[in-house]
């Protein structure tokens, strides 16, 4: 059934195609008065009423209720179809649009609620049958334009008569079980008001009559809280007092009116700013005020251009679907094609409607017919452009499509009011009117088409894919199971994720290499996380041109996402998970001179092929804490790498060399600090004391400095604030108080203390030291590629720059050479490259201290950067500096063997 409620989708596109180029002609031709054939646009009607009733009926199920609804519809189409041709003051190009309209209208009804398609089709006969008797009676009535008082009070009367809110609005009258809206009928009586009291000739006393007429009417309507409808009499007292006073400042004059008045109203009420605020930003309020815009734009964004099929949707997401957002659910499932065909049906429908104006032979029924097709006109652009977020929301109902009894019994009954006015005469002579205002109006309602249908084409084009992916869809489950996900891949191709089809045709997503890149690319389920969490609109994301989408649209291929390459290093990540294997911790290097990561590893992890199996086992395990990346989530005490930031904080200060003699331990404020093994080092320098890690030398460095000075050179690399990173990750901290004890003082400055940090953010500063003081924002996609092997998406780096000098950078790169040279990390001297390093024993209450090393290579020209962290490990150089020996040979023996 599903692939049938798609072809039927093509048979409906092209069968709405033919009829509209039909009517279209159909028009131009009885424009000059030619005899037109609309035999096809009827066999169209007929044979669409019967392929979608007949299709719901046959997928809910043979039923007595979806066999009346097809009668119904065959019976009504009859009415407007023959109806029009037997009536002689009916235009059957008029209500053959009508007609189509009501058809879309009821089908959609049918699938969303049979009962209310039922109802629909029943007030459409209804709506028939009440324009003909209204239209009898007025021609009837001689003297209707003679009338003007009694329209009048009665629109007060009816329009104050309502007793019942719904949706907010206090604008329904109900009377025992009938419910229906006051307001639309008062469009007919506003239209019938203003044009008699424009009827006589223009004076400034029937200006001000009018403008009072329609500013209470206007007022009454926003205290009702149905600002849809004050706006619509707003805007036809606007035309019609334009068309009376024939002054071009007038209409200026009263739309300045409208904005200061509008910017009062926000100010007075809270539905307005809600509207405005939802209309603006619905996003930050999608599950509040925002709630019914994104899932109209959800819906919309589903069924791009050919929609998904009748029922294969999910407009029942919509609130209000059957009504305010009927709109949105017919492009959810018909498509985006079809919608626009609808926008041009119904704008042809108000141009058709103002030519008829134009035969008008009296001011009164010029006014009349014009108010009311105005009222129609702009209602459909109203709410055509709430639903794709054009405008903000006003609550108004699509003529014809919409349901609502009396919207659409009103409707049609406005359409033959106008046909019936337009060919009336209340006058002796002829009204001689300014031709070009109906010119201009027509003008004016092209322009708002033309804006209307090419924002939505553009939301379709340019928008829709990224606003489908969205994580706040709840389509997005279903939309995946259309979607071939896209692959990820490292820098050497090697595929590190693919999506595969199983027998049974369902998509499972598949990581060749187990464990190796858990943590960095992620997994799809349970939920997201890693590179599929952030690139999952890019891995969904065809990113093809209109074009490109038209021809897999049309030809029905799979529709497939992008293809990530990341900047990730297969040998080094290889060579990194291996080095972690059965331990506690974390690996991260980069390119310091571009910020692309090249390897990223956290231990332990897990296996993201069986993780759905096992997920709430490895959720639960909070000793190990196998889904956290500790690469940017984890924190932990730097160690003697913040001995880097303590140095440079000193020579910030002090211009004067610095000695002190190690003696292997020394009491700061009864705090005994101790080198390690509590080794005397003996008479050292700054330099010296770096690469030896000498903790009581680097105490007395900090009783040396202030701690604001310390406070600001952490703030610069920055501690205490969000890294220029765009993954989730962790800040780290950094506290020490104005008035520091000199026992916390002495901890802090070797790294201990309240002082916390994360590998990536210790491997983004051994980055910035390597490439002169300039921060490099550290990324994993290199480029992304679409199903056409075009890369759509190229990150380029990003620099942050430091407050660190090139005099600073000159020093501590000495001293972190030093370290490898004399000090704590010889074991990476060699004679093929240099060095610069600093390593780090982090003691933590919870057992054995963590072994830390971070650096780069070679220095005279840096082409990677390593953060080591190996959790309770003990010393660093047994532990951490031969992992990244093992890095620096294989990625440097790389580099060398490429020359």
């Amino acid at each position: 059934m599903e692939s049938l409620g798609r072809s039927l989708n093509y048979i409906f596109l092209v069968m709405l195609t033919v009829f509209t180029i039909k009517i279209t002609l159909a028009y131009k031709l009885s424009v000059v008065e030619e005899k037109v054939s609309l035999t096809i646009e009827q066999i169209i009607l007929f044979l669409m009423c019967l392929l979608g009733h007949g299709y719901l009926i046959m997928y809910n199920g043979i039923s007595q209720q979806g066999l009346t609804i097809l009668g119904l519809n065959i019976l009504i189409l009859s009415f407007f179809v023959y109806g029009s041709q037997i009536l002689p003051h009916l235009e059957p190009v008029v209500w053959h649009i009508v007609a189509m309209l009501h058809l879309i209208g009821s089908i959609m009804l049918h699938r969303l609620e049979p009962a209310l398609g039922f109802k629909h089709t029943l007030f459409g006969i209804l709506g028939f049958f009440a324009m003909i008797i209204v239209v009898f009676i007025l021609r009837k009535i001689k003297k209707a334009d003679r009338l003007t008082l009694f329209y009048i009070i009665l629109s007060f009367v009816v329009l104050l008569s309502v007793n019942s809110t719904e949706f907010g609005a206090t604008n329904w009258l109900q009377i025992w079980k009938i419910r229906f809206q006051p307001s639309e009928i008062v469009k007919i009586l506003f239209a019938f008001s203003l044009a008699g009291i424009f009827r006589e000739k223009k004076t400034i006393q029937g200006l001000i009559k009018g403008s009072l007429f329609c500013g209470f009417l206007v007022l009454i309507l926003v205290m009702q809280r149905d600002l849809g409808g004050a706006l619509l009499f707003f805007v036809t007292y606007i035309v019609l007092s334009y068309m009376y006073t024939q002054k071009r400042w007038l209409p200026f004059l009263q739309i300045s009116g409208l904005a200061v008045a509008s910017v009062v109203a926000y100010q007075l009420f809270s539905h307005i700013q809600v509207r405005l605020i939802s209309w603006l930003h619905p996003f930050d309020y999608i599950d509040d005020m925002g709630y019914q815009i994104t899932q109209s734009l959800f819906a919309f964004a589903r069924g791009k251009w050919m929609g998904t099929g009748l029922m294969e949707g999910m407009p029942k997401r919509i609130p209000v679907v059957n009504s305010d957002f009927i709109f949105a659910a017919i492009g959810e499932e018909l498509g985006s094609f079809f919608v626009l065909l609808m926008m041009y049906l119904f704008y042809l429908l108000i141009i058709i409607l103002l030519s008829q104006c134009q035969k008008s032979k009296s001011r009164f029924g010029l006014y009349t017919s014009v108010g009311m097709a105005v009222m129609l006109g702009f209602q459909g652009f109203l709410i055509m452009g709430g639903v794709t977020k054009l405008l903000p929301l006003t609550g108004v109902t699509f003529p014809f499509v919409s349901y609502g009894g009396t919207s659409l019994v009103i409707s049609i009954v406005s359409i033959g009011l106008i046909e019936v006015m337009s060919k009336s005469t209340y006058q002796k002579k002829p009204y001689v009117y300014h031709r070009h205002t109906l010119i201009s109006l027509k003008l004016f309602m092209t322009v708002l088409y033309v804006v209307l249908i090419s924002h939505f084409t553009y939301f379709i084009v340019a928008q829709s894919e990224e606003i489908q992916l969205n994580s706040y869809n709840k389509r997005l489950e279903t939309i995946e199971k259309d979607i071939l996900r896209g692959s990820i891949y490292d820098s050497t191709g090697q595929k590190l994720a693919y999506s595969a089809y199983s027998k049974d045709g369902v998509q499972r997503r598949v990581y060749p290499f187990d464990h190796m890149y858990a943590h960095v690319v992620g997994y799809t389920n349970p939920g997201k996380t890693g590179i599929e969490h952030d690139l999952n609109f890019q891995l969904l994301n065809s990113n093809q041109n209109f074009f490109q989408q038209l021809k897999r649209t049309i030809s029905a291929n799979q529709h497939q996402g992008s293809d990530v390459y990341l900047t990730l290093n297969h040998n080094l990540q290889r060579i990194a998970a291996e080095s972690l294997q059965g331990k506690k911790g974390a690996i991260i290097a980069t390119d310091p001179t571009t910020g692309k990561i090249l390897a990223m590893v956290s231990k332990p992890d897990f296996n993201p092929n069986t993780i759905h199996q096992n997920y709430t086992t490895l959720s639960e395990d909070q000793l190990q804490a196998p889904l956290i990346n500790r690469v940017s989530q984890g924190v932990y005490p730097p160690g003697s790498t913040f001995k880097i930031i303590t140095a440079l904080t000193y020579i910030r200060e002090h211009s004067t060399d610095f000695s002190y003699v190690c003696t292997g331990k020394a009491v700061f404020n009864e705090k005994i600090i101790h080198c390690y093994k509590d080794k005397a080092h003996g008479l050292v320098s700054i330099k010296e004391a770096l690469a030896y890690s000498c903790n009581t030398a680097f105490a007395v460095m900090g009783e040396a400095i202030t701690p604001e000075s310390l406070e600001k050179t952490a703030t610069d690399l920055y501690f205490n604030q969000t890294l220029p990173y765009p993954y989730l990750h962790q800040q780290s901290r950094f506290s020490l108080p104005e008035n520091p004890s000199s026992s916390l003082r002495a901890e802090t400055v070797i790294g201990q203390g309240k002082t916390l940090i994360t590998p990536l953010h210790n491997a983004m500063i051994a980055s910035s030291i390597a490439n002169g003081g300039l921060m490099l924002q550290p990324y994993l996609v290199d480029y992304i590629v679409n199903p056409d092997g075009i890369i759509v998406e190229e990150t380029s780096p990003t620099g942050y720059e430091t407050t660190l000098t090139p005099e600073e950078i000159k020093a501590i790169r000495e001293y972190m050479v030093a370290t490898v040279d004399i000090g704590t990390g010889k074991q990476l001297k060699n004679s093929q490259y240099t060095v610069a390093g600093k390593t780090g024993a982090a003691e933590n209450p919870f057992g054995i201290s963590h072994a830390w090393f971070i650096g780069f290579a070679p220095v005279e020209n840096p082409e990677i950067a390593v953060s080591i962290l190996v959790e309770n490990a003990g010393t660093s150089s047994g532990n951490a500096v031969p992992i990244a020996k093992k890095l620096f040979n294989a990625y440097l023996g790389e580099r060398e063997d490429e020359l």
